[in-house]
């Protein structure tokens, strides 16, 4: 196995993911170490791509792309919240469900250790620590923008002194920790070598009026995930950016070992038909991320994916 010494750049998901598994099935054991892409326009994907993608998922009996992407960023639930942090409250009552539900779930998802991180003091919502500084900071132009990278550890809540209020159902909106990063590896009850959580961390960095992301995943099969992930995280990213005031920038993603899993035979048939497609056009449209707002007008909702009750506030 061998590392990849290269970035992939593409304008959107699908571009970066074909050529990540391209690069991928040229290697004999078709792994690569420290593979690391870089999204222009994150959220953003081909529709005639996408297909191309659940059809190949399909045939091998996986989760839809959809299913993925609810992991790590449940849009469906965002557009009919009219907050972040309502947004936040709504996902933690329902995380023990969520949980319960599946058992690949079991230990939890990528978007529950972003809203209810769990520390030795209590809970952590990590998505609105970063949105509301970044309100609070993020527009102050002496502001340094790398003075919020965080390490990879457990974020504690803040000491007695500094205490926020906390919301309704728990978890502190801020911690300690002086940066825009958010993790998801717990070093306290995340001890298995595979599996949960492969995705580490997520760190922001802001450069004018746009907002940047670098995510780490120690490890990504590459067919049964990639797409999902890298769709996911720049929703993600579009939404933690829209809902402080700022556009989306880049996504950078690397992962410590990725895999194109799985017998090579039709994914290479997949990536030979998205070849033909008029990639990423200027008809592409953008996935429907919402605002998080302050107001209680709610955004439109979003088809196609998780399918929740409508936010009564």
């Amino acid at each position: 196995m061998r590392v990849a010494g290269t970035v992939l750049r593409g304008q959107h998901c699908g571009q970066v993911w074909a050529q990540a598994s391209d690069l991928l099935l040229a290697e004999r054991d078709r792994k690569l170490l420290h593979l690391i892409v870089e999204i222009a326009e994150p959220g953003v994907e081909d529709p005639a791509f996408r297909a191309v993608v659940e059809e190949l998922l399909a045939r091998r009996g996986h989760d839809p792309v959809q299913t993925v992407v609810n992991t790590v960023f449940p849009a469906a639930l965002a557009a009919s919240s009219c907050t972040p942090e309502r947004l936040a409250q709504r996902y933690r009552s329902m995380y023990d469900r969520i949980k319960a539900e599946r058992k690949i779930n079991r230990f939890g998802t990528y978007f529950g250790r972003l809203v209810a991180h769990p520390t030795q003091k209590g809970p952590v919502d990590q998505l609105n620590r970063i949105i509301n500084r970044l309100r609070t900071y993020g527009h102050n132009g002496n502001h340094v923008a790398t003075a919020y990278e965080g390490a990879i550890d457990v974020p504690e809540p803040r000491t007695e002194e500094t205490e926020m209020p906390d919301t309704s159902d728990g978890p502190s909106i801020e911690d300690a920790t002086d940066d825009l990063g958010a993790c998801i590896f717990n070093a306290h009850t995340d001890s298995m070598p595979l599996g949960f959580p492969c995705l580490s961390h997520v760190s922001f960095q802001h450069t004018g009026n746009r907002l940047n992301a670098v995510a780490l995943y120690r490890s990504q099969y590459m067919v049964q995930r990639g797409y999902g992930n890298y769709l996911a995280l720049g929703m993600l990213l579009r939404y933690i950016a829209e809902s402080a005031g700022f556009r989306p920038g880049t996504l950078t993603v690397i992962t410590g070992q990725a895999e194109a899993e799985g017998a090579a035979g039709d994914l290479r048939a997949a990536l030979a038909s998205v070849t033909q497609l008029p990639l990423f056009s200027s008809s592409a449209a953008a996935t429907t991320v919402p605002r998080g707002r302050r107001s209680s007008s709610r955004p439109p909702n979003v088809s196609g994916q998780l399918s929740l009750e409508a936010d009564p506030s």
